[in-house]
């Protein structure tokens, strides 16, 4: 691997952090930093980039990026200053990259908000992607890409480039639509379809295939194009906000057998985004009935505050999130499409707990956006073109639920296939 210098009056974890993730992780470049001008100027290094103001003195040679002194005067209510593109002009760059990207990835504008949509999330127009009208563009991604550019360029060298990947998540909340439920529920839900009219559902109420079980289907269509799902398991009773099947059910227990033999996480419940012992009983649950350690996690209806949420799944032993995303709006939540590891601002450092983004979900399509079959498709491809073109990692979410055309899903099995055939590297 090859070694970047980088020359810095001041280190910290946070310039620490971002540099990981640009160089190590994204561009598979080494990197060492020096905080005195001699022992930069002096070096026989062949890579090097200074990381100071540009009217400080030192560090002169090799490329440079701008330092706006968001790092030694660190303050949640400062914003970095950026736009959709970065600049390199002789080397140097027309904003503060490294600010820029660890305000975005460290989420830090969702710290200390108080206004909150019904279910305690964070609302996506809050954000200053949204406000810029980025939300769309996975610009951490582009950024690192013309960062790639310019170093390749200024040192005539040729670095590694990212991996394009696809991932399919399936968010299962309801195992059945009718199947194996109670007396009392199965009579409330045909009254409802008697007064709402929903005629189609009545009739397949009597049914023999429940339209929420295709899960055999879904693992053919996956393992003929080389794909394998990863499957969140909703593992709580019954109550206002999560009504899957009880964990208990033996029914339950034979579908998490047959899903953990591909990809299987932990769906926590509603409530358990309030309560540490309710998610470890939950996790403690699943890992039980699918005899394999549970690390992977969504939160249900992307309950996800800061930091709380996080520290959490790190205390009951999860080491992978997949909730990095709105559910209202497509794109990108922390502008960047690539994993990577979240830093905990209250402990000031980064953490072990992997955050996987996602770009675009059914619901999202369908009932935020009010979006037919083929605009939904025109979108989905918009938006992992984007991916595509930085080598990015595109992860998508659906629900089995999503394929029942008596709740209005009619075109969407298309859809969702479509998108898996498009999303193929």
């Amino acid at each position: 691997m090859r070694s970047l210098l980088i020359y810095t009056p001041i280190v910290t974890s946070k310039l620490t952090y971002i540099c990981d993730f640009i160089f190590r992780e994204r561009l598979g470049l080494g990197y060492r930093f020096v905080t005195e001008d001699g022992n930069y100027s002096g070096s026989t290094d062949d890579l090097k980039l200074h990381y100071v103001q540009m009217s400080a003195e030192g560090g002169t040679e090799g490329m440079s990026i701008l330092d706006s002194e968001y790092f030694s005067d660190f303050s949640r209510d400062a914003i970095p200053v950026f736009d959709k593109d970065i600049v390199f002009n002789e080397g140097r760059s027309s904003f503060d990259l490294f600010a820029s990207c660890f305000y975005l990835l460290a989420r830090v504008e969702e710290y200390g908000t108080e206004e909150r949509d019904e279910h305690g999330r964070f609302l996506s127009s809050q954000s200053i992607l949204a406000q810029k009208e980025l939300l769309e563009f996975p610009i951490i991604d582009y950024w690192i890409q013309i960062l790639q550019q310019a170093i390749e360029s200024h040192y005539n060298i040729e670095l590694q480039s990212p991996h394009y990947t696809f991932t399919s998540t399936i968010d299962v909340d309801h195992l059945y639509a009718f199947k194996h439920k109670s007396i009392f529920i199965l009579l409330a839900g045909i009254l409802k379809d008697v007064l709402s009219l929903r005629f189609q559902k009545l009739k397949d109420r009597s049914s023999s295939d429940d339209p929420y079980d295709i899960f055999d289907q879904l693992l053919e269509w996956h393992t003929s194009i080389s794909l394998t799902p990863l499957f969140f398991m909703l593992t709580a009773e019954r109550n206002t906000y999560d009504r899957s099947l009880s964990p208990s059910h033996s029914e339950f227990a034979k579908r998490v057998k047959q899903l953990s033999k591909y990809g299987l996480g932990l769906h926590p419940s509603y409530d358990s985004n309030k309560a540490l012992f309710q998610l470890i009983k939950e996790k403690q649950k699943l890992e039980s009935i699918a005899g394999q350690p549970i690390t992977q996690s969504r939160q249900h209806f992307l309950k996800l505050k800061f930091p709380t949420t996080y520290q959490r799944l790190i205390q009951a032993g999860v080491t992978s999130d997949h909730s990095m995303g709105y559910p209202d709006r497509l794109g990108f939540r922390a502008a960047t499409s690539s994993p990577f590891s979240w830093y905990d601002l209250e402990a000031d450092c980064a953490t072990e707990l992997r955050v996987h983004p996602f770009c675009l979900m059914d619901v999202t399509l369908k009932n935020y956006l009010g979006l037919g079959p083929s605009t939904a498709l025109a979108h989905a491809h918009k938006i992992i073109t984007r991916i595509k073109e930085v080598n990015g990692q595109c992860t998508i979410i659906w629900h089995n639920s999503s394929f029942y055309a008596g709740e209005g899903w009619a075109g969407w099995q298309e859809v969702y296939l479509n998108i898996l055939k498009m999303s193929k590297a």
